[in-house]
């Protein structure tokens, strides 16, 4: 598989979790607020979302010589 075609690839396949991830969002949501309350939610959100973007910032820091 050459280099083009494996970017390709791997993009169409982040685009699909990303989608997947965005309309399991909703159910979740839906489900959670049943026994979570909306601000604890929020802050779990959040914090995930930082968890991610800190471990795409480590990784992009490793990769890069400095």
């Amino acid at each position: 598989m050459n280099p083009d075609t494996r970017q390709h690839l791997r993009a169409n396949v982040l685009m699909l979790i990303a989608a997947m991830i965005w309309g399991s969002a909703f159910v979740a949501q839906r489900l959670s607020l049943d026994t979570i309350g909306p601000f604890l939610f929020t802050g779990l959100r959040f914090l995930l979302g930082a968890l991610v973007v800190l471990t795409m910032i480590v990784r992009a820091a490793r990769r890069s010589p400095s």
